[in-house]
């Protein structure tokens, strides 16, 4: 009863893979930024 499961789950985990990279990039470019204009300040 498993198998027919299994491709979705592996599915959504690479899209909620991408997701969390598409994050990542997002969030570290942000906080980069502001620290950058801290440094500046």
């Amino acid at each position: 009863m498993n198998a027919p499961s299994q491709p979705m789950i592996n599915v959504s985990q690479g899209n909620f893979n991408q997701n969390m990279l598409l994050f990542g990039m997002i969030y570290y470019y942000k906080a980069f930024r502001t620290l950058w204009l801290f440094k500046r300040i």
